[in-house]
């Protein structure tokens, strides 16, 4: 009765999951965000036996002796073309969903992913000679030779051995946790990532006074140079050198770096010119990026309201070509009466002189200005020279290379490129997850701008792949009060862009796109502090089940500050407001090591706050517009595991035979003389001649 009754429980169990198949990439054109399950369905919900994330994924094989299924480290896996649940995948052979009517229909069978042990492993006659070679067994008679071919291994049969990927046998050693698994900071030397490249770009990349290979420049603007009592940081602190954008459209985001020359045919980009009048002074205007500037002879030099001068070199004009009558009193110009922009700036090239200490000691610019009579794209084009005044102290040599001066340039595991499962916890059921339709996806900005209009959302657009790096940014639009009013908070209630970063507290405010995906508040604390579950999981392999937590894992979230972010006045920026999120994902092969399957081990998302600079450009005031960017990244590291050979245990000796049962034949061994173990003898009658082996079993 309690086997019958098993057996209806399972039946039924079965049936739900057939009837409501979990929906697929396949279900139509239309695509719902999550995949609703049935009530059916959240019944099935974690009735698999684990506690913990899982071992070994669904579809594998078990080849550890003596070991059950949620315990089992050492398996194989087959028919990694079944991509789909719940259906038959076309052309997948191996597919148990498939009827044997549509397999015959299938045009070729997929890769299953598993390789047949098929070997062509043949005895000569010259090794059978050396095994126990014995008076008057003979190997190469004529009667013998029809038969020597039949001892070949053909199929490896053996279900239990193989080498396997060695990955402990605690849960511990399987997912590490976030702060393990990422607890050492990039080493920027050698790793070229995000955050490296953040620090370098924010705090200077020298820690000696004078300048270093790809140190930003300090500038200033200083409006009154007879009396320099007041000075601003111009185009964000540092010497612009302006580059296209995505559009192809000037931007002045980008900056110099010291030694870093670029060319002039290398960095062209078109301004767009619709009111040639209002623009010729401000877009066109050649001064803005020459007499108006003052950079910093030395790295080191910090920011000062009233800087000195002889801290600062104003960049000059060392040349200009331009077809008309120059005048140095002034730059570009609108002329009303012939509705002409003069002296508006078509290409400029600075030239920065240096000395043997990386001191700078010149700065000017060469300048081609043209006139400009026509609204339109009106291309453009920025260049950069760096002359070291000094030699070498190795001098000049085909040893030394420089010669030239120029930069220098040195089916459960994941298949890659396809998307990473992500989800949440079910709020009907929390042993069942809410899987996202399209996976794992982070925002997506197709026009460069933010999603402003559907906060909800705008954390969603792209899909990310297994082991693809990935980075996006967008830019919201400010004026520098607005900047003010974003930074200081007072903005809020007019933003809904904008959510609380932490259930609980009041600072800092987050941007819905650079939120993690699904979420608009962290609220679960992690022991330990400072870290959060932010509610988002990934399937830890691909095939991970959505009616099974234990095959998930939670991305933990570093926690933000609880400090408000910080506005400074004369230096026009905020500090300490989120501008950016990366996620970072530990991988690596698990299962027998001729068919390793990706697997995800830990994951963990931190959120920058990068300096908002408002690179005040002199000329149109309080009411000019800058673009503030943000940013969020993907990054996988791989961790390799040790491999390990597995062999099974020898098998129970089944029964034991009397010392005699062979008897007349004599048995050579004193252990059997004297009943202390058992023996076979294999007795093969070929072609008359007959062969006898005895081997002692243990």
């Amino acid at each position: 009765m309690n086997s019958f009754l098993a057996l209806t429980v399972l039946s039924l169990g079965l049936y739900a999951r057939v009837e409501a198949a979990l929906p697929s990439l396949n279900e139509g054109c239309e695509i719902n965000p999550d995949m609703e399950l049935t009530s059916q369905q959240l019944a099935l919900a974690g009735n698999v036996g684990n506690t913990e994330n899982i071992f070994m994924p669904p579809g594998c094989t078990c080849k550890e002796s003596g070991v059950i299924a949620s315990s089992c480290v050492k398996f194989d896996c087959g028919c990694k073309c079944d991509v789909t649940a719940g259906m038959c995948d076309l052309n997948c052979c191996c597919d148990t969903e498939c009827t044997s009517d549509q397999v015959a229909l299938f045009s070729e069978c997929l890769d299953s992913g598993t390789s047949a042990a098929v070997y062509e492993t043949c005895y000569t006659p010259f090794e059978l000679q050396a095994i126990n070679a014995k008076y008057p067994m003979r190997s190469d008679e004529a009667t013998e030779s029809f038969y020597k071919n039949l001892l070949c291994v053909q199929t490896d049969n053996s279900g239990t051995k193989g080498i396997f990927f060695d990955t402990g046998t605690t849960h511990t050693a399987l997912y590490p946790s976030a702060a393990d698994a990422f607890k050492s900071a990039p080493d920027c030397v050698t790793d070229y990532n995000y955050i490296c490249y953040e620090k370098d770009s924010l705090t200077g990349r020298s820690s000696d006074d004078n300048y270093v290979y790809g140190d930003y420049l300090p500038t200033i603007h200083i409006p009154d140079v007879a009396n320099p009592t007041t000075a601003v940081t111009a185009f964000g602190g540092s010497l612009p050198l302006t580059s296209a954008d995505s559009h192809g459209f000037c931007s002045e985001l980008n900056s110099a770096e010291f030694g870093e020359t670029v060319d002039k045919e290398d960095n062209s980009c078109v301004r767009e010119v619709t009111d040639l009048a209002s623009q010729c002074e401000v877009d066109l205007d050649f001064e803005k990026f020459t007499t108006d500037l003052f950079v910093s002879r030395k790295q080191s030099t910090a920011y000062a309201q009233a800087p000195t001068l002889t801290d600062f070199l104003n960049v000059g004009i060392i040349k200009v070509d331009y077809a008309g009558t120059y005048d140095d009193s002034q730059g570009s110009d609108w002329d009303t009466a012939t509705s002409t922009c003069k002296q508006a700036l078509k290409s400029i090239c600075y030239e920065v002189r240096y000395d043997a200490n990386f001191e700078i000691v010149e700065i000017g610019a060469r300048l081609e200005l043209v006139d400009v009579t026509a609204t339109g794209f009106f291309e453009q084009s920025y260049s950069i020279e760096f002359i070291g005044i000094s030699p070498p102290a190795n001098g000049y040599s085909l040893a030394s290379n420089n010669f030239v001066n120029r930069t220098r340039s040195g089916n459960p595991g994941y298949i890659f490129e396809r998307p990473v499962l992500g989800g949440r916890i079910h709020p009907d059921e929390s042993k069942a997850i809410m899987a996202a339709s399209k996976g794992f996806q982070i925002m997506s900005a197709p026009t460069g701008e933010c999603d402003v209009s559907d906060p909800i959302n705008s954390n969603k657009g792209q899909t990310v792949g297994f082991g693809v790096d990935t980075s996006s940014t967008c830019t919201i639009s400010l004026m520098v009060d607005e900047l003010k009013q974003l930074c200081e908070g007072t903005a809020h209630g007019g933003n809904d862009y904008l959510f609380k970063y932490k259930e609980g507290q009041d600072n800092p405010y987050i941007p819905a796109w650079i939120t993690t995906m699904y979420n608009t508040t962290y609220s679960e604390a992690l022991s330990g502090g400072l870290r959060s579950n932010s509610g988002l999981l990934l399937g830890i392999f691909g095939n991970a089940d959505p009616l099974d937590e234990t095959q998930w894992i939670d991305v933990v979230s570093l926690d933000l500050p609880t400090t408000a972010p910080s506005y400074l006045e004369a230096q026009q920026t905020c500090t300490g407001f989120p501008t950016s999120t990366h996620y970072k994902i530990q991988w690596t092969n698990v299962g027998s090591t001729t068919n390793p399957q990706a697997k995800i081990m830990s994951a963990q998302v931190e959120h920058g706050t990068e300096p908002m600079v408002f690179m005040n450009t002199l000329a149109a005031g309080a009411a000019e517009t800058q673009k503030f960017p943000f940013t969020v990244t993907v990054e996988w590291q791989y961790y390799e595991l040790d491999s390990e050979l597995y062999s099974p245990p020898a098998p129970p000796i089944i029964f034991s035979v009397p010392y005699d049962v062979f008897y007349p034949f004599q048995i050579d061994s004193a252990a059997v003389r004297r009943g202390g173990g058992g023996s076979l003898l294999i007795l093969c009658i070929t072609g008359g001649v007959a062969i006898i082996a005895s081997m002692f079993l243990i």
